[in-house]
């Protein structure tokens, strides 16, 4: 305008540097450009979403495992409805019991227990190279043991709980049913006295066996008896 030019000719020369039908085009890849920057950020949001869930999943997963893993080991120590005591009063997934301190007991009027040993263990037990260092003669005791295990999954000695070995002691009680103790009767308690008397007849004539097979001379000797206990 300044010099001379009039309106018209503005426009043409505007038309000239930017032809009309880049206007329409510079706004349509503006908005494919946002478009797509905006797709990138719903992508990336969706991805990060999914790794935390997939992380989140792999936690849990092995929060369960170890809650598994606890639980198995906790039975394989204690006695299963001890076990089930116990766990029920475990805060989420962090260990800590509520009440530690408080002690599980039940008290029986007529339980018969029985050890079951085998004394000349101790002869036959060395620590020397031939059986290195000890360790056939704990192979050897513990396939007693998986044998005598084996005897208590028999239908007659289902009443019988092995509760722990104590070197080469084997000990099991007779009659112990949680939660049942006002349930008993005498000629039941002599019920299980008995099948503990056949158990301690079957777990000889195991160990005789076991010595046949691998020359040894080992004895049994189990002492039994039946009373009020705590357990």
């Amino acid at each position: 305008l300044a010099k001379g030019l009039d309106h018209e000719e503005i426009t043409s020369r505007y038309n000239e540097l930017w032809p009309i039908w880049l206007a329409p085009m510079a706004l349509i890849s503006f908005l494919v450009c946002f478009l797509h920057l905006l797709d990138r950020q719903v992508e990336l949001a969706a991805r990060s979403d999914f790794q935390w869930q997939y992380k989140l999943s792999c936690e849990e997963e092995g929060v369960d495992t170890m809650r598994g893993i606890n639980k198995i080991l906790l039975e394989n120590i204690l006695p299963a409805h001890v076990a089930e005591h116990y766990l029920l009063r475990v805060q989420g997934v962090s260990g800590i019991l509520q009440d530690s301190n408080e002690l599980y007991s039940e008290r029986y009027e007529n339980i018969a227990v029985m050890f079951a040993s085998i004394p000349n263990y101790k002869e036959f037990y060395d620590e020397n190279d031939v059986n290195k260092q000890g360790l056939e003669c704990l192979r050897l005791l513990n396939e007693i043991i998986c044998d005598f295990d084996k005897l208590l999954s028999k239908p007659k000695f289902s009443v019988l709980e092995k509760i722990k070995t104590i070197g080469s002691t084997y000990m099991v009680a007779a009659g112990l049913q949680p939660g049942k103790e006002g349930e008993r009767s005498t000629a039941r308690e002599h019920h299980y006295s008995g099948i503990l008397v056949d158990f301690a007849i079957q777990l000889m004539t195991l160990l005789e066996n076991i010595n046949r097979d691998s020359f040894q001379r080992f004895q049994l000797r189990a002492g039994l008896n039946q009373g009020c206990v705590v357990s």
